[in-house]
């Protein structure tokens, strides 16, 4: 009977063993492999959407920098998608109404900006849960579908999370790290040369909103975004959200 016993008790501790490497490799390195794919997928620029150009900004809003883009994408009759926190949308609702009043795709970007791989797993997931209740009650509804993964990295809530609210996640082909730009002029060459370097439609991912490590200024993105639009337009560019290009 104690031999029984002590093989039950090996057989316990193998199962937990394996249950619990199943759940390490569904929620980090499966979910990454899964994550990688769909950017690999978001990364092709298909020539059926030549000379077409997607400007998508996340962290936002931020009163010292989003009131002026908005302005400027007004003014040059330029839609974008915004990928926002619910913090900083709580502490702004102006603004949100602004991004919402102007046309402009309005997605979502999580409440705190929390990395999926450094975060308790239920703090992750409520964080997911505040930022669509919070933009849900700003807007009255929340008819966008579209969630963009902090950091670009998922663990396997991310995806639970998608598939609750019928989110669909949005990545980008052009990474212009405007947040370590302090030169206008420079970030506006970089985003251009990788605009031009290839045919298909460029998602190309810009920050309205800053964090204290990032040392590039918010006034840089602003006024970059001008001259990356008038120069795009003047070239026959088309800007369309990200909606608008998936839907054609």
């Amino acid at each position: 009977m104690v031999g029984l016993s002590r093989e039950n008790d090996m057989t316990l501790v193998w199962w937990f063993a394996f249950l619990a490497v199943t759940i390490f490799l569904l929620y980090f390195p499966i979910a990454h492999v899964v994550l990688k794919a769909l950017r690999q997928a978001y990364s092709a620029r298909s020539s059926k959407y030549d000379r077409v150009v997607c400007l998508t900004f996340d962290d936002g809003p931020d009163p010292a920098s989003t009131p002026a883009i908005l302005e400027i994408l007004r003014a040059q009759g330029v839609l974008a998608t915004f990928f926002v926190l619910g913090k900083n949308a709580e502490m702004h609702p102006d603004v949100i109404a602004a991004m919402a009043e102007g046309g402009h795709e309005i997605g979502e970007h999580g409440y705190c900006h929390l990395h999926p791989w450094k975060s308790m797993p239920w703090s992750y997931l409520n964080d997911l849960v505040e930022g669509h209740k919070t933009l849900s009650r700003l807007l009255g509804s929340n008819e966008w579908k579209r969630y963009r993964p902090t950091f670009g990295k998922a663990n396997a809530l991310t995806f639970v999370f998608a598939w609750l609210f019928r989110k669909s996640l949005t990545f980008w082909n052009i990474d212009a790290h405007d947040y370590q730009e302090e030169s206008e002029q420079s970030l506006v060459g970089n985003v251009l040369s990788q605009i031009h370097e290839a045919p298909g439609a460029a998602i190309v991912l810009l920050h309205d909103g800053r964090t204290r490590r990032w040392q590039g200024s918010a006034s840089v993105t602003a006024a970059a975004v001008e001259q990356i639009c008038d120069g795009l337009l003047k070239e026959g560019y088309q800007f369309r959200t990200v909606s608008e290009l998936t839907a054609t």
